[in-house]
């Protein structure tokens, strides 16, 4: 059986890891959170709908700099926390790795909750 050698060992792991970057940033944030969705919910069915649709396209907007502040108020249970608290920080994550985020929350097990989950 032939010995691999670690530098192509290494360097087939830094292509892996460039073709992974280079597919994250040709999905957009609402392709990638229903790719994820059995990931962070494997229990639960993704309903998808458009009010979905319109939270992730301004989230991929905060995210160019196209919008500097943005409130989002849709009613609880509309996914709003798991958008914007977990599937987005992810999303950003594999684009740009290094990037930090800040999760709080009216309580702090939410809080807590979230930041696990991504």
């Amino acid at each position: 059986m032939a010995r691999l050698d670690p530098d192509d060992i290494e360097l087939e792991l830094a292509l892996r890891e460039a073709e992974a970057r280079e597919r994250a940033a040709s999905v957009s944030l609402a392709e990638f959170t229903r790719e994820a969705w059995h990931v962070v919910e494997p229990a639960t069915e993704l309903v998808w709908g458009r009010h979905l649709d319109v939270v992730c396209e301004y989230l991929e907007a905060v995210t160019a700099g196209e919008i500097k502040r943005l409130k989002i108020n849709i009613p609880p249970g509309h996914m709003k926390s798991l958008l914007v608290s977990v599937m987005w920080p992810a999303w950003r994550w594999l684009r740009a790795p290094s990037e930090r985020f800040l999760s709080v929350s009216h309580a702090s097990p939410l809080a807590l909750r979230d930041a696990i989950r991504a």
